[in-house]
């Protein structure tokens, strides 16, 4: 919840979801291409939902890195809904 003034005014409620159903399939030798259903709702706005592509490489035994296209307009980051997230990406991922 928020307030649109400092300690006055009415409690408003902020509350935002996002999910995502990720379907990846593997291609030639260590690449993956991956589809992304995307959806988020906010308590103040409408509903959104779109899709994601990309394409990925395995670097190594713990390295990924993709890039891709994101047809949405928001991104995961639920702390900054400007609605103008579209557009080209960069993936990293490390992990063990």
């Amino acid at each position: 919840e928020h307030r649109d003034g400092r300690g006055v005014g009415q409690w408003l409620d902020s509350r935002t979801e996002f999910s995502a159903l990720q379907l990846r399939y593997a291609l030639l030798a260590r690449w993956d291409a991956l589809a992304e259903y995307r959806m988020t709702t906010a308590t103040d706005s409408l509903d959104r939902v779109g899709w994601l592509i990309g394409v990925d490489r395995q670097i190594g035994e713990n390295f990924r890195i993709g890039i891709g296209w994101n047809f949405t307009h928001f991104g995961e980051d639920l702390t900054q809904i400007h609605y103008d997230r579209h557009g080209f990406f960069l993936n990293l991922a490390g992990y063990y």
